[in-house]
């Protein structure tokens, strides 16, 4: 069975369900917040603004396109060699595994940067730059806890419009994001912080001026989120509304990958999974032609994509997975989170395993493959 795969975010107050602890929200006076601003104002010789040159068609003379830019942000990081590179998003690179040329300037003026490493699915990437560009230049400290809550104060430091500024706005959902279910939701940290065209790559910094994300993407109040045949895109809109980062606990577990294998990929189900409880009586009996509630709580197969090895297979909503097992792995079952993890983290696209699942109170094991796992498109 398909469910419709576009979805109309038409943002309310009662969207999100956190499900991460919920504080009040920091106690800090507008003096307070500004004190913060000028501080990272004074420290943020870190940043970098990415130019990379992007040609188009020219109506009046077809033989000489029109040359433009695409900005975007960047930051200094030291890897664990003492080596500085620079994080950034993969999506402001450009869809090509290497791009022709990338421009990077901090206060020392332009040079030319390398790629060291990319990651599509969770728009991450680092560069290196000559050694005479960063002389002098204080990296940025990374924060990889999972310390963020809702409620938090974060500010967004960037090249918003090719101006060097930050703003500021609080936290206001972990593991929330309205995109196609299954797309995993943790890699996110979602905020009410203004960012403009530029802002993708810099940094999301916490009252202590430590990273704790990477500015990511935009959803306005009203969008819509389309699967695509190369990826997972946002479209439409009117401005405003949410902003994403890519969460620091995250990337503190892809920096090493991305030194050594220039290109990381991730593995994704070929169906979505929820948790029992995220699952509403009226979509669970509709699709299940079961009564609600389910008789065990656990991870359920929420959608079963059409045309998939695991449709092929008999895989059905509502089957309770148990167990996943591929090579000589095998991962019990316990919450969808840790599932997705041990996926996103330990698997690699289109290996074979099998899943155990629990269906009319008999245990069954089903073949599937593991698919790639998207890109989200901006």
């Amino acid at each position: 069975m398909r469910f419709a795969r576009i979805f109309a975010l038409f943002i309310v107050t009662t969207f999100f369900t956190v499900s991460t602890s919920v504080h009040a929200a920091e106690n800090l006076d507008i003096g307070e917040v500004g004190a913060i601003m000028k501080q990272i104002a004074l420290e943020n010789n870190y940043l970098a603004r990415i130019q990379i040159p992007r040609t188009s068609p020219n109506p009046q003379n077809q033989n000489e396109p029109f040359v433009n830019e695409i900005n975007s942000t960047g930051f200094l990081y030291r890897n664990n060699a003492g080596e500085l590179r620079i994080v950034t998003v993969n999506h402001a690179l450009g869809p090509t595994p290497t791009a022709t040329t990338i421009w990077v300037t901090f206060g020392n003026g332009f040079g030319k940067a390398e790629i060291v490493g990319r990651d599509p699915a969770a728009d991450l990437a680092l560069l290196k730059v000559p050694a005479w560009l960063t002389e002098g230049i204080e990296p940025a400290r990374f924060n990889f806890s999972d310390a963020l809550r809702v409620g938090d104060v974060v500010f967004a430091a960037g090249f918003p419009h090719e101006l060097k500024a930050t703003t500021f706005g609080v936290v206001i959902a972990l593991e929330q994001i309205p995109l196609p279910v299954q797309f995993p939701s943790w890699l996110y940290v979602t905020t009410q912080t203004p960012l403009n065209p530029g802002n993708s790559g810099g940094p999301l910094l916490n009252r202590n001026r430590e990273v704790v994300g990477i500015n990511v993407s935009i959803v306005p109040l009203t969008a819509a989120v389309l699967n695509t045949p190369n990826g997972i895109a946002v479209v439409g809109g009117d401005g405003g509304g949410m902003s994403f980062s890519l969460n620091a606990r995250i990337i503190g577990r892809l920096l090493a990958r991305l030194e050594r294998d220039k290109l990381v990929e991730h593995a994704s189900f070929d169906f979505s999974i929820r948790e029992t409880r995220e699952v509403s009586p009226i979509m669970y009996e509709y699709y299940t032609e079961k009564d609600y509630p389910p008789p065990e709580e656990g991870v359920m197969v929420y959608e079963v994509f059409t045309d998939t090895a695991s449709e092929r297979a008999g895989l059905r909503m509502g089957d309770l997975l148990k167990e996943v097992r591929f090579a000589e792995r095998r991962h019990v079952v316990t919450t969808r989170r840790a599932l997705e993890e041990f996926i996103f983290f330990e698997v690699s696209p289109n290996t074979r395993g099998e899943v155990v699942v629990k269906r009319n109170d008999e245990l069954v094991t089903i073949p599937i493959s593991f698919m790639r796992l998207p890109p989200l498109r901006r």
